[in-house]
């Protein structure tokens, strides 16, 4: 009867200690989940400010002066006219 009793613990033990060794490996994984989290974050505030840095206007005035744009300065545009405009035979069923 001691026999069974101290095999008993032993098993309840086993199982108690393997159930541990899990809890404790999970554990250790999601730290590195958050530290790969905090990291991602770091690097998308770090891009979200290299990304306003580039479109600042003296950066794009920059990239615009090597691209040899110029400055429009008298656009003028088209005038809208009011007519009807025909459908060609052909294309109707």
């Amino acid at each position: 009867m001691n026999i069974l009793i101290i095999l008993g613990f032993v098993v309840i033990l086993a199982i108690f200690l393997i159930g541990n060794e899990q809890l404790v490996a999970k554990n250790y994984q999601l730290r590195d989940y958050e530290k790969q989290l905090s990291e991602h974050q770091e690097l998308i505030g770090k891009l979200q400010i290299k990304q306003t840095e580039q479109s600042s206007l003296p950066v794009l005035e920059g990239v615009a002066k090597d691209l040899q744009l110029v400055v429009a300065d008298n656009i003028k545009y088209l005038k809208e006219i009011q007519t009807s405009v025909a459908i060609s035979p052909r294309l109707l069923p």
